[in-house]
Parts: structure tokens; C-alpha cells; sequence
């Protein structure tokens, strides 16, 4: 990024926002919307969109925080500030960190001076060549989903209640309906404000990005937010997500999440470096099925890979089985899980701690026949209760003797003392 790249900057008016604004970029698919909640109330979201490059964007959102005086102008300072720090460290060959770091802190110094009393909260998403970067304070929040509406991030909202949840005290349904899911403890406008920065991010073909006010995150899961928007075009997405949340603040259900407030949002998605979106990767097809560690989401299961039984039985009769010893004794009973020792392992483990054996006489032959009168290994305990396992030591096919050059010289006899 050199001082002479054209920044443009898209700010859209109230009455283009309740369109569904979209943005087509050679690299990038983009929509905006917000509403405020009512007729008669102003609008406290502010968002806006810098492209810094054809495969370079920042999305911006921030929420003033209603209640208090000021909402609107607090999230109009915040966005304002944070552009032209941006701006000012691109004109002076700054980092970009160092701009949106700056923007953050600038933004909170204005809404203290300008706007006393007010507060609000500021998200900024950095896209740059397929990594994404998340930078957060407040409860605006952004999610990442798959084409297969797997979520693959979510950011924690600074509240009591949202790091409860991403403690797994609460649910996310539990925190959904908490009675003090509207304290945020960490806001622009106050001295201890803080910046979350995220770890950079790898997005794959046909991933959505939304980052959104609390107006969409109090009225939808966040499953019901992927579901919405993992496939479809942006503008037919962004569409379909605003009738769903209006219509869960104005028609609220019972059991279901409800509550009215300023809804707004923005949705990215990568492009190609031509006007179509490429196809997708079949290694990411495979890796969209792989359950990943998410942040601050219920826990994913994982099936557990279990054995083929066939693999348990011997095709030969007089031969041992190399899966449990019940099964080279002809026990037909399921094979216990779990890393339980063959006979000759468990003796060599145990022969040191002067174990009593179990009696080896209650088994039989795979084939059907008593076998012939050996010795039971010695040193051999079931430690598992609940499960007989017969320890028999099958017969063992005969070898030829050794050859003589090959036998080992034995010792003179000692001559006979009686």
C-alpha cells in the first residue's frame, strides 16, 4: 500500500441502507443494511466499507448505545474517526495497524469530548488477500460461516453474559434470554476501553462474513444466522436476513428470541480474480465436513471411529487370534474396548508385580476341542471387572530340532556324591 492508492470509502445514506445495498468489487461481493427500530427513532448504527485495494476492504460497524443520550452521535463519531486515522497513516506511509489502532482511540477520545455521557461500540473486519482479521469492542459481533452453514468464527461480546457463554456456563439459548444480556462492559466512551485484536484468518471459497449490531444477534442464533446466509446471492442473503430478524422483533413467539432494537449488519464474500466466484476446492469441500474448534459455541461432536468386527475373527482354526485372547479361544462374545493386552503382553507387564494368574481352565479351542494340557502364562490378572477373558495358549506346530554344530555345548555332569 503506497500513499498514492486511491482509498474509496462507501457510506451509504438511511434510505439506501433499507435497500440492501450491494457492492460488486473484481474481488470482493459486499451488502449493507440497517433500520432503525420504529418510525419516530433515529437511527444509532453507523457502518460503512473502505477498499483499500481490489482484494484489500475494512468493514466498519459500530452501535451507540441506546438509553443514553447521544447514541446516534456517538457511532457517527466513531465511524468518522476511524476513517480518517486510516486515511492519515496510508497519506504518511503507516501501517494499517497502526491507522484502525490509532481510530479506536481517537474514536473514544471524541465520543468523551464531543459526546459526553454517550458510548458505543466499534467492529472493524480487515479483508486482505484472503485472510481476514477481526478488531472488536462492544457486543458488535462477527461470524464466519461455510457454504454448509458451518460456523468457523465468532467473536465474544464484552459482557458479563458473553463471557459466561464462552466460559459454557450458558448456553447460547440461555444467554439469548438472560435478563442481562444488554450490560456490556467494555464501550467507546470511557477510559478503560479496550481492543480485541483476532488472529489473522484463512477464508475458504464461497465463506460469508457478517459482522452485525446486536439488533441481529439478539433476535437470531447464530445457526439461524448461517443457515440464512451460507448460500444464495449477497443481495438475496442480506434480504432474506433482515424480513427473518424484523420479523422476530415485530411478531414475537414464544420460546423464541425477541427484542427490538436498531438492526444492522454488512455481509462479505470472496470473489474470483474474475466477475464469477471461482468453484470450490475440493480440499475445502473436505475440510468444510471437518468439525473445528469454534469460538464461544457449543461443543461439536465428534463420532468415534469404532472396528470392523470381522477384523476380531482368524480364518484359521489352530491358529491365535491377533485381536483379544477371548477370540482366539473361541469366545464369541463382542471384543472389549479399549487398549486391553493380549496374554503375552499382559504377562511380560505384570510379571514384576507377583500377581496370583487366574485358573486357564475355563475356555476352549477355536476349534471346538479341549486343548492339549499346557501351562496358563503365569502372571496374567483381568484388571477389568465385569470381563472374563480365557487365557489358553494355543498348541504350538512342532520345529525340527536343531542341528548339532548349531546346539550349545552343555555343561561336564557332576560326578554322583551318594
Amino acid at each position: 500500500m503506497t500513499p498514492e492508492t486511491p482509498v474509496i470509502v462507501h457510506r451509504w445514506s438511511p434510505d439506501e441502507l433499507l435497500e440492501a445495498p450491494v457492492l460488486e468489487t473484481p474481488r470482493a461481493s459486499l451488502a449493507s443494511f440497517s433500520q432503525p427500530y420504529g418510525e419516530e427513532r433515529a437511527n444509532e448504527d453507523s457502518l460503512a466499507v473502505i477498499e483499500l485495494a481490489p482484494a484489500h476492504h475494512l468493514l466498519l460497524l459500530a452501535d451507540g448505545v441506546g438509553g443514553l443520550p447521544g447514541g446516534a452521535q456517538a457511532s457517527t463519531l466513531a465511524i468518522t474517526a476511524l476513517i480518517e486515522s486510516i486515511q492519515e497513516a496510508l497519506a504518511t506511509e503507516q501501517p494499517l495497524l497502526y491507522g484502525i489502532i490509532t481510530g479506536f482511540d481517537r474514536a473514544n477520545v471524541d465520543i468523551c469530548e464531543q459526546a459526553p455521557g454517550s458510548a458505543s461500540t466499534l467492529a472493524v473486519v480487515e479483508v486482505a488477500d484472503g485472510e481476514l482479521r477481526t478488531y472488536h469492542a462492544g457486543d458488535s459481533t462477527v461470524l464466519i460461516t461455510g457454504q454448509r452453514g458451518r460456523l468457523k468464527l465468532i467473536t465474544i461480546a464484552h459482557s458479563p453474559v458473553g463471557y459466561a457463554q464462552e466460559a459454557g456456563y450458558l448456553t447460547e439459548l440461555e444467554a439469548i434470554h438472560h435478563d442481562e444480556r444488554h450490560v456490556v462492559s467494555n464501550l467507546l466512551g470511557s477510559n478503560d476501553m479496550r481492543i480485541e485484536i483476532g488472529q489473522r484468518f484463512a477464508l475458504s471459497h464461497y465463506d460469508t462474513v457478517v459482522v452485525g449490531s446486536d439488533g441481529l444477534f439478539d433476535n437470531l442464533l447464530s445457526d439461524e444466522i448461517a443457515a440464512t446466509i451460507r448460500t444464495g446471492t449477497l443481495a438475496d442473503s442480506a434480504t432474506a436476513l433482515a424480513q427473518f430478524s424484523l420479523k422476530r422483533m415485530y411478531a414475537p413467539e414464544e420460546g423464541r428470541p425477541s427484542k427490538p432494537d436498531d438492526l444492522s449488519f454488512i455481509l462479505f464474500r470472496p470473489r474470483g480474480t474474475g466477475e464469477e466466484v471461482e468453484p470450490p476446492d475440493p480440499e475445502d469441500d473436505a475440510d468444510e465436513e471437518a468439525p473445528t474448534q469454534e469460538i464461544g459455541l457449543a461443543d461439536t461432536l465428534v463420532p468415534h471411529p469404532t472396528a470392523d468386527p470381522s477384523a476380531a475373527l482368524d480364518e484359521s482354526a489352530n491358529e491365535p487370534s491377533a485381536a483379544t485372547p477371548a477370540a482366539a479361544a473361541g469366545d464369541t462374545s463382542p471384543a472389549p474396548s479399549g487398549d486391553t493386552p493380549i496374554a503375552a503382553d499382559a504377562a511380560a507387564a505384570t510379571a514384576t508385580e507377583g500377581k496370583t494368574p487366574p485358573s486357564a481352565t475355563d475356555g476352549s479351542s477355536a476349534a471346538g476341542e479341549d486343548p492339549p494340557p499346557v501351562e496358563a502364562p503365569a502372571d496374567v490378572e483381568n484388571d477389568s471387572p465385569g470381563q472374563h477373558t480365557a487365557h489358553v495358549v494355543p498348541p504350538v506346530a512342532p520345529t525340527a530340532p536343531p542341528s548339532p554344530a548349531s546346539e550349545p555345548a552343555l555343561p561336564p555332569e557332576e560326578p554322583d556324591q551318594t
